[in-house]
């Protein structure tokens, strides 16, 4: 089966993924020294570990059928990941009741103001609407399923600031189990949802797909903003991932994730599928997706039991095996020449961005910017003023291994935000301070 159009390489003007850089063209200097706090990087947006949430519409459930009040459950998994300093989600919103009737007013009031408490904290999230689970048959038909999301479309729109703050990317979500798009009890016209739910979701905005197989419903002029989001992260193949590694596509759909906002999941920890987990394959996959995000809720140390994640926090990988296995790192956070593999994922999900190889002469500035890790800063620019004039220059192809160079002012402020949410910007891991908006001055 072909998932992408043979010129997909070509119409996006992406490149092979033998061309996928695997060392740095240059190396950095210490010219802007880095730093070795990891509070830099555990405050940076968009990446790294994530929480589930689960809201019911219609209900004041968390999961369907839990009885669990869905704000109680929030403040546990809150209070769950504090110490690992998670601001990441992933959000379930549930439209169970609404599988025979159209979602109301009642139901709209309800996600406004969830919404406004996760904005509050100051979380973000990676949203998902679904309808069915394994304990009920709420499938909608293809109609209603349509007239709901042309409802979800105009509350999107008309919330956009508020969505904008939250909400850091959405899965296509809606039909199938969870909304993995797998055993709905009445199939869907995937032809008609599929466009649709790009549709809803705002142009910025990255949408992840469960399986390449829904990848033909995409428009072509929208294939560039969808990934796919693997929930049976393993480290070797397995038929409940994205595809087996020898398909012909495998490396175009793992070149397609590298260069978006890319997420994934372990099974959970209870699942007897797969016993063991070897460390070095799993991390080797993450990084060969480009993953920004990775689930802390499945095998970690769920129901008070330790699973992979909570046991390789006393696995280390050392120098020798990081450079062997063309794995992203930075030096500074390796401890006697080694990381661990939980820290290791845990810093470099997602993008690590320093300065390096600053030069000064006749009123200008040059500098690179390195990243360091394994994900791209999807939706990020680079605001800086050369020869007088204001530039933002977009940053989110630079994918691990990557540097880009920079010519400035000399004395011009730096700052990397974000595109569509303003007051979020990148700390770079670099021993220099940055304003209270996130400017620097190198």
């Amino acid at each position: 089966m072909v998932f992408l159009p043979a010129d997909y390489m070509r119409r996006y003007n992406i490149p092979k993924c033998d061309a996928i850089p695997t060392a740095f063209s240059s190396q950095p200097d210490d010219s802007c020294p880095f730093s070795d706090d990891i509070l830099i990087q555990d405050r940076n947006p968009d990446r790294g570990f994530r929480g589930e949430l689960y809201l019911t519409l219609g209900t004041q459930e968390a999961y369907p059928q839990s009885g669990k009040n869905c704000y109680d459950f929030f403040s546990s998994a809150y209070s769950r990941f504090r110490e690992e300093n998670v601001h990441l989600y992933q959000l379930y919103v549930y439209l169970s009741a609404y599988y025979r009737t159209p979602l109301d007013a009642a139901a709209l009031k309800q996600l406004t103001e969830y919404f406004q408490v996760l904005r509050d904290y100051g979380l973000r999230v990676l949203l998902r609407f679904a309808y069915e689970t394994e304990s009920n048959n709420a499938c909608p038909s293809t109609r209603l399923m349509s007239e709901n999301i042309r409802i979800l479309k105009k509350w999107i729109a008309e919330n956009a600031q508020l969505f904008n703050a939250v909400v850091y990317a959405v899965q296509l979500g809606m039909f199938g189990y969870w909304g993995e798009g797998h055993s709905e009890t009445k199939l869907c016209d995937k032809k008609r949802i599929i466009p649709e739910v790009l549709d809803m979701v705002p142009r910025h905005m990255t949408v992840m797909l469960r399986h390449p197989r829904f990848l033909k419903y995409v428009p072509l002029e929208q294939l560039r903003r969808c990934s796919i989001h693997d929930d049976f992260l393993i480290g070797v193949e397995h038929p409940w991932g994205m595809i087996p590694f020898s398909h012909r596509q495998f490396s175009m759909l793992k070149n397609m994730n590298r260069r978006m906002l890319c997420d994934g999941e372990m099974p959970w920890g209870r699942d007897k599928t797969v016993e063991t987990i070897d460390a070095l394959s799993f991390v080797s996959q993450c990084v060969g997706y480009g993953l920004g995000t990775l689930s802390a809720e499945h095998n970690y140390k769920e129901d008070g039991n330790a699973y992979h994640l909570e046991k390789w926090k006393n696995e280390y990988m050392s120098l020798d095996t990081l450079n062997a296995a063309n794995l992203p790192y930075f030096p500074y956070l390796l401890a006697d020449g080694k990381i661990s593999v939980y820290h290791y994922l845990k810093y470099h999900l997602g993008y690590l961005l320093a300065v390096s190889n600053v030069t000064k002469y006749d009123g200008a500035c040059t500098f690179s910017l390195y990243n360091f890790g394994m994900g791209v800063p999807s939706g990020f620019s680079l605001t800086y003023m050369h020869e007088g004039v204001r530039v933002n220059e977009d940053i989110s192809d630079l994918c691990a291994f990557s540097v880009k160079s920079f010519t400035i002012d000399d004395g011009s402020p730096i700052r990397i935000g974000h595109n569509a949410q303003p007051d979020l910007y990148i700390r770079l891991m670099n021993a220099i301070t940055p304003d209270k908006d996130g400017y620097y001055i190198l």
